[in-house]
């Protein structure tokens, strides 16, 4: 992307509270990874703000599957969600996230 179309991307998104425009779907976390300027500006909030619904929604469904297991009394492997399979595609594809991990303190 040129960078006059990116700067007014990055523009749009500081005008206000990134967390007010975030919406949890993989291709933002790949569209902010893929340009430096933004994993600069919104990298960490991304991650923040993905890793906090990931949280979340995996909570939820784990609280579910407690019950499920007490009455089966078995525990099984479980694939990765989702939503951790694009973590992990996206740190295959941009080694910064994984800066980003290390680097991360909580707002």
């Amino acid at each position: 992307m040129k960078l006059a179309p990116l700067s007014c991307i990055s523009k749009a998104l500081s005008s206000q509270s990134f967390s007010s425009l975030y919406i949890h779907h993989p291709a933002l976390l790949h569209f902010i990874y893929r340009y430096p300027d933004l994993v600069e500006k919104f990298g960490s909030l991304v991650l923040e703000l993905w890793l906090t619904k990931q949280t979340q929604h995996t909570d939820a469904e784990q609280s579910m599957e407690t019950g499920e297991q007490r009455e089966s009394g078995a525990e099984e492997y479980k694939e990765p969600d989702t939503e951790t399979r694009e973590l992990l595609t996206l740190m295959e594809k941009h080694p910064a996230v994984l800066l980003t991990l290390l680097c991360f303190t909580p707002s």
